[in-house]
C-alpha cells in the first residue's frame, strides 16, 4: 500500500474477514499491530493518536494523549529506550 510520504507498507490482513491486523513499514523488523485485533484490546491504551484528520465527528479523543491530523516525527515523541531499538533494526531511518 502506498503512504503519504510515497514510502510503502505491507498490510497483513485475515484470510477471513480481510481487517488489517499488523503492517510493515520499511521491512519485516518493524510491525505495528492494530490494537484492535488483539483479545484483550481494553488492556491496551494509546500513547499517541495519528491521521486524526480523517476520523468521523462521533469519535472523541480522550484529553491528554497527543493527536495528529497526519503522522508525526517520532524522534520527538518516542521515549529514548523505543529510539534506541527501533535505530537497533532500522540503523538508517531513526
Amino acid at each position: 500500500m502506498p503512504r503519504d510520504d510515497g514510502s510503502k507498507q505491507r498490510i497483513y490482513r485475515c484470510p477471513d474477514c480481510q481487517v488489517a491486523i499488523f503492517s510493515e513499514y520499511g521491512g519485516p523488523a518493524v510491525r505495528f499491530v492494530r490494537a484492535g485485533t488483539l483479545d484483550g484490546p481494553r488492556g491496551v491504551t494509546p500513547d499517541v493518536h495519528i491521521y486524526t484528520k480523517s476520523k468521523v465527528g462521533w469519535v472523541v479523543l480522550p484529553d491528554g494523549t497527543p493527536a495528529f491530523d497526519e503522522y508525526y516525527d517520532s524522534k520527538t515523541l518516542w521515549p529514548a529506550d523505543r529510539l534506541e531499538r527501533l535505530r537497533a533494526v532500522l540503523p538508517s531511518r531513526a
